[in-house]
């Protein structure tokens, strides 16, 4: 089926990026099977030839298999879906608000199992994006909270200075409070 991922017609794609993330989310020994099988450079590819509102199968699909283990949450990072996550992230318009959370999250996902993971997610603009989908005074409450324990997750393991030095001027309170026990920690 991995095949189908460059299928010429969107709603193939869609359907079989739905059937990856319908897999991967019931056991760490399927998500990494798909990830064997080379389905993580094809979500990566996915979301990179669709639009924004077509991804989002594919984001919660990386974030299901991040989820699992720290090694696949590695290869996650690894096919560079980090930076497509955080393309992602760029183009994103009021409308998309479950986009937004299912990026936040997976994002979470990723950075959440280590200092090597949280500092694959800090680079570029991830976290202040983040805390913009955090504090955002439009923002749906449901979109802050998934955006906000995102934070908490990557920043309860980051270590990287500059990330850390530019959520000084921008994070709230509560979020600060994370950001300067971190900076204790370095």
């Amino acid at each position: 089926i991995l095949k189908d991922l460059k299928h010429p017609d969107e709603h193939v794609r869609r359907n079989v990026t739905i059937l990856i993330r319908e897999i991967v989310k019931h056991s760490y020994d399927l998500a990494q099977l798909v990830v064997n099988t080379g389905a993580l450079v094809g979500l990566v590819d996915y979301m990179g030839d669709n639009p924004a509102h077509a991804q989002l199968p594919a984001i919660q699909a990386l974030g299901y298999i991040s989820s699992m283990s720290d090694v696949l949450a590695s290869a996650v990072i690894k096919s560079k879906a980090v930076l497509q996550l955080e393309m992602t992230l760029g183009r994103l318009t009021a409308d998309d608000v479950d986009l937004a959370g299912s990026t936040a999250w997976t994002l979470g996902q990723i950075g959440r199992h280590s200092t090597e993971h949280t500092n694959a997610v800090s680079e570029g603009d991830n976290l202040f994006r983040l805390v913009h989908l955090a504090v955002g005074e439009g923002n749906d409450p449901s979109l802050r909270d998934k955006a906000e324990t995102a934070l908490k997750l990557i920043l309860s393991k980051c270590t990287q200075l500059d990330a850390l030095m530019a959520l000084l001027t921008d994070a709230p309170p509560h979020i600060l409070e994370h950001v300067v026990v971190q900076f204790s920690k370095v």
